[in-house]
């Protein structure tokens, strides 16, 4: 038994002093930008457990804002991957994730390589679904560019699904 399970068994990366849910799962953006930017956004995620439950949820949301980069291929970006979210709730909640949605990132890719730092807000109000900005970058990529967005727009969760789970399990995170 992990008795840092609360935070992932990673007490230096992570700290929930308030018992707050962590989601995580894959971001699926897909973006137009050449000075400003459009973007429809999926997102599959799974909230760790919390009294003896769990839910995976199914967002989307679309975006408009100011985007700049040097492309070798056409003006689009679409790319798959993981990402870890807190909301700052002690229970899950997962329509708190309604309404407003922000993005902001950044990438350079080249050649079958590349790296990118992006960050997400799921819904307004007091208690947002964010990203933790020291984990908000990654390896890989395709194409060639390099490009910086910024984003506001909405969103929404299209669909819940409440699963039972044993809370005494570690939890499960990507680091």
């Amino acid at each position: 038994m992990s008795t840092y399970g609360y935070v992932g068994s990673s007490p230096l990366s992570w700290s929930d002093p308030s018992g707050l849910v962590r989601w995580t799962g894959k971001a699926l953006p897909a973006s137009l930008a050449y000075h400003a930017a459009v973007g429809v956004f999926v997102f599959d995620l799974t909230s760790q457990c919390v009294n003896g439950r769990k839910a995976r949820v199914l967002y989307r949301a679309v975006a408009a804002g100011a985007g700049y980069g040097l492309k070798g291929l056409p003006f689009v970006n679409a790319t798959a991957g993981d990402v870890t979210l807190e909301d700052y709730l002690p229970d899950i909640h997962p329509y708190n994730m309604n309404g407003m949605f922000f993005t902001m990132g950044a990438g350079l890719n080249a050649f079958g390589s590349g790296a990118g730092c992006t960050a997400y807000q799921l819904g307004g109000g007091f208690t947002p679904a964010m990203t933790k900005w020291s984990n908000v970058c990654s390896l890989g990529g395709a194409g060639l560019d390099a490009s910086a967005s910024i984003m506001l727009g909405s969103g929404e969760v299209a669909a819940v699904r409440w699963m039972s789970c044993d809370e005494c399990k570690a939890v499960e995170t990507l680091y």
